[in-house]
């Protein structure tokens, strides 16, 4: 496989995607959407929106978080040298930085506060900064510290130099089965880690929100839309990739997001959506009544593994079982999961990079712009009002400052608590708060950015 020629970074969320061309007759959509629909499903075509969009975010300000910045000294955007602008999206912006004191290179994302106040997305930023925090996983992205100023707020994540796998698959066309089993075992394993250890359900599971690292292994990115539950109700996600249940606007769990490992496995394969529609209406219905087209020139194993992901019952669903069941699957067979845990197979990709400054895998629109963060035009009075919506909001990895092992241990002890205080909510509240959420976002759609085709 080449290398990838182009590519965006996929750290932020929603930061710009590229305009897709027409892979072939069946799929010719410029753009895929995301975002919460509308209180109708069948809601009109829109433009790729944020998946910091959350419908209903579950992890408040005090879950997962407030513990965990009581001992830690916090930094700010001055520790940091602004090195590129990698992306832009509906909020923001991410930027390359070095920090200053130990010279690494880290992917800093900056998101306006009042852009998500104006939303009602409040809770997103501190449902992404949350889960990054907690999770510990070779194959999702990890939250080195957040912090944040009257008007922003800033993570400083993982920087993955390879880009987005969408965008390797969109130079490729579509990737061969050695290739696809090979994604398809690692971001296996980080679904099930964070159905099993944090008790998430993704919902947002997509070719641009899987990262290639230097390594070329992935790391799964874009926590914005993810939900601590047992059941959800709000509909939200990238429409060709909700599942039918999601459509239909009933009860589900963690089983829509093997639909979206279905829906990329026939992406990566054939190298299109399975259903896809410029009409929403039309797509809505593919989702729910029609079958995918699955090409002849596969085999037996990857189409049933394809076809048993996209059943429409999910109740029948290759999933609703566990991961378990779905590593068990013939076409991975061969596959040794303690060696895909620890990196022991050969990539099919490995992207080619000069140094660790090394931006070529990152779009000339937004590397070429002045490394300046942009004034804002918002009344101090604003400012100020949004200066208390994020209290404890600071965390630091022990990685970006020096802590002791008590420290660190008691810190994770906290986290572990915190969580489990969620998981012993009620389901019925969970429900009525997912219905009071639906109520005060319906209707509201955040456009997100298309950049050029020729990078």
């Amino acid at each position: 496989m080449g290398n990838i020629g182009s590519a965006c970074e996929g750290l932020f969320d929603k930061t710009p995607t590229i305009a897709r061309s027409s892979l072939n007759l069946k799929y010719t959509q410029d753009k895929r959407n995301t975002g919460i629909s509308s209180s109708k499903p069948n809601m009109k075509p829109s433009s790729r929106t944020s998946s910091l969009f959350n419908g209903s975010p579950k992890l408040d300000d005090g879950d997962l978080s407030t513990r965990a910045s009581k001992k830690l000294p916090s930094l700010t955007v001055d520790d940091f040298t602004l090195v590129k602008v990698l992306g832009r999206g509906s909020y923001g912006k991410v930027y390359m930085v070095q920090k200053k004191s130990n010279k690494r290179y880290y992917a800093l994302k900056v998101i306006n506060k009042q852009d998500l106040l104006k939303g009602s997305l409040k809770q997103t930023a501190f449902t992404e900064r949350n889960v990054l925090m907690k999770a510990e996983h070779p194959f999702i992205v990890k939250l080195k510290s957040s912090f944040q100023t009257d008007a922003r707020i800033y993570m400083v994540m993982d920087l993955c130099l390879g880009g987005e796998l969408y965008l390797h698959l969109r130079r490729e066309s579509k990737f061969d089965e050695n290739a696809v089993r090979f994604y398809a075992s690692e971001i296996i394993l980080a679904m099930q880690y964070l159905h099993e250890k944090l008790h998430l359900i993704h919902r947002d599971l997509k070719p641009e929100n899987v990262l290639i690292s230097p390594d070329g292994h992935i790391k799964l990115t874009d926590f914005g839309l993810a939900k601590v539950t047992i059941k959800a109700n709000s509909v939200c996600g990238t429409p060709e990739y909700l599942a039918p249940e999601i459509v239909l606007r009933q009860s589900y769990g963690k089983v829509v997001d093997w639909w979206s490992v279905g829906c990329l496995l026939f992406e990566m394969f054939v190298g299109y959506p399975p259903f896809s529609s410029r009409d929403r209406e039309e797509l809505n219905d593919d989702i729910i009544l029609r079958s995918p087209d699955i090409p002849e020139e596969i085999s037996p194993e990857l189409e049933d593994l394809m076809r048993r992901l996209l059943c429409k019952d999910p109740k029948k669903r290759l999933g609703f079982n566990g991961a378990e069941e779905v590593k068990s699957h013939p076409f991975f067979a061969n596959v040794n999961w303690q060696d895909v845990y620890d990196k022991k197979l050969t990539p099919p990709f490995i992207p080619t990079l000069g140094d660790d400054q090394d931006v070529s895998n990152f779009h000339k629109k937004y590397i070429e712009e002045p490394v300046l963060e942009t004034p804002l035009l918002v009344p101090k009075d604003k400012q100020d009002a949004a200066k208390n919506e994020y209290p404890s909001f600071s965390y630091l990895e022990e990685t970006l400052n020096e802590l002791d092992s008590d420290e660190k241990e008691s810190e994770m002890k906290d986290l572990d608590l915190d969580l489990e205080k969620i998981l012993s909510d009620k389901e019925d509240k969970s429900e009525k708060s997912d219905e009071k959420i639906e109520e005060k976002i319906s209707d509201k759609v955040v456009t997100g950015r298309i950049i050029p085709v020729d990078a």
